[in-house]
């Protein structure tokens, strides 16, 4: 049983003297030690390149960008505002859009779902919010999203206004 043992362990202990053999050699040798050292960052350098370029995704992404934009102009129009103390106020419009030139064909089959959608968008909306610069860019920025809503995308990148009366 003794010859049993003994005989599993003599591998594992060769292995173990031919480490302390490499180790002993490595103090001994600057050299030896610094190719050592080279070995073993090259290694690993080596290891996370693989690693990084497994990870990789090299399928090519496709943006549609829809072309160069242009500017559509809807037609001018009166809508009601919230009413206030008895009082119907009213606001018109003008209104331009820069959208991609591939959409325009979008926009005119759906002209008069937008303007509806934007104759309700304003239906609420109350007289003092509109007033100023702040009044006015916001509201810019919902008739944007109104508008997109109704096309199902986000094609339209700015509203502009070129003709806004408050009465």
């Amino acid at each position: 049983m003794d010859n049993a043992v003994s005989e599993q362990a003599a591998p594992a202990g060769g292995r173990l003297a031919s480490l302390r053999t490499l180790a002993g050699r490595l103090r001994a040798s600057p050299k030896l030690r610094w190719a050592a050292i080279g070995a073993v960052v090259l290694a690993l350098l080596a290891a996370g390149l693989g690693v990084f370029l497994a990870g990789e995704d090299r399928s090519a992404v496709t943006i549609e960008l829809g072309g160069p934009n242009v500017y559509y102009p809807l037609p001018e129009f009166m809508a009601d505002l919230k009413p206030q103390g008895g009082r119907t106020r009213h606001v018109r419009l003008a209104i331009v859009l820069q959208v991609p030139q591939a959409r325009v064909a979008a926009i005119e089959a759906k002209q008069v779902e937008i303007l509806a959608a934007i104759q309700a968008h304003l239906r609420d909306q109350e007289h003092k919010s509109l007033i100023g610069t702040a009044g006015a860019e916001r509201l810019r920025i919902e008739l944007r999203d109104t508008i997109n809503h109704e096309l199902g995308g986000t094609d339209v990148r700015v509203v502009l206004f070129t003709h806004f009366l408050l009465d």
